[in-house]
């Protein structure tokens, strides 16, 4: 994340690995989303 929007709470994401554009914005709601649950069950 290299920048931020609280006007219409977006996110910045700076992409190097990946092919053109290698920035773009998402939502707060669609950063999140990326973010994996750290719990595990059995």
């Amino acid at each position: 994340m290299i920048g931020y929007d609280t006007s219409d709470s977006t996110v910045l994401i700076e992409d190097p690995a990946g092919f053109a554009p290698a920035t773009y914005w998402l939502t707060f709601n669609q950063l999140v989303t990326l973010i994996p649950p750290k719990g595990y069950s059995a």
